[in-house]
Parts: structure tokens; sequence; C-alpha cells
């Protein structure tokens, strides 16, 4: 698994499968993302997760990110879903933690591998668009650059 700068949404894919569908409790999330990366990958993880969070239009980011255990109680579903998107929100912190610089030299300067399909390469210059130029591959000018 590569670290957090070098790719960010190939980890956050990979926390988002290894983790499922289970709701997890603060404390075992945090348990989690100790065990992957440092304080000040979680503290820029946790800041890029409150900014997604607010960009969204909600509020009470701080109350979903909490610095403590506020021992919520899966009993409840108001507490459930609060552990759901705390836990959404860390996969999405993931993904936009690492400030991104536009290189579509990076991007798009690479050759198909001689046992590489058509296919496989088109996914590679998906992802190098992705990671290097910031360029969602599914919107409208990542379709139009990938053709």
């Amino acid at each position: 698994m590569k670290g957090l700068p070098e790719d960010p949404m190939g980890l956050a894919e990979q926390l988002d499968q290894f983790l499922g569908p289970n709701t997890y409790t603060w404390e075992e999330m945090y348990s989690i993302m100790r065990a992957l990366f440092s304080s000040q990958e979680r503290q820029m993880i946790r800041q890029a997760a409150l900014l997604v969070w607010e960009r969204e239009g909600r509020e009470g980011g701080e109350q979903k990110f909490p610095l403590t255990d506020p021992e919520w109680d899966k009993k409840t579903e108001e507490r459930r879903r609060n552990m759901r998107d705390m836990r959404e929100y860390w996969i999405k912190g993931i993904r936009h933690a690492v400030p991104k610089g536009n290189n579509f030299t990076k991007a798009f300067g690479n050759h198909q591998n001689p046992e590489e399909t058509p296919t496989d390469f088109l996914d590679r210059i998906r992802k190098n668009l992705q990671q290097f130029a910031g360029v969602d591959p599914e919107t409208d000018v990542g379709q139009q650059l990938t053709r």
C-alpha cells in the first residue's frame, strides 16, 4: 500500500474496501487511523474531511469529527448515523488531504507498455489524470481529455 502523499485516491479506495459496510465506533475508527497514519497525516485528513463536509453545505462538522471519544451508542439511529458519517468523511478526507498540483505532463507523458492492453493503458491514463492533474476522468472534461 502506497503512502498518503504518493497515492491518496488509491489509499482511500483500499481503506474503503477494507472497512466494508460495517459501522465503526469512534475508538475503532481512530485505532485504524492511528495504525495507518502519522499524527500529522491524521490531522491533514481530518481538516480535509471537515472542509468537504462544509463545502457540501453541512453544519456541525466538529461534532462529526470529535477529537475525543464522544461515546456514541450504536443502539440509537442518530448515533449510528454519526458513526457512518465519520467513516464516510474520513475516506473523503484521505482523497482530499494532499494538495494536487496540476501536472498534465505526468498525466499524459507516458507510453503504452508492449504487454499492456489498450484498456489497461486507458485505465492508467485515467488514474494519472486524476492523481497528477486533479481532473476526474468521469466528468465531461475528463472524458474529453481521454478520447
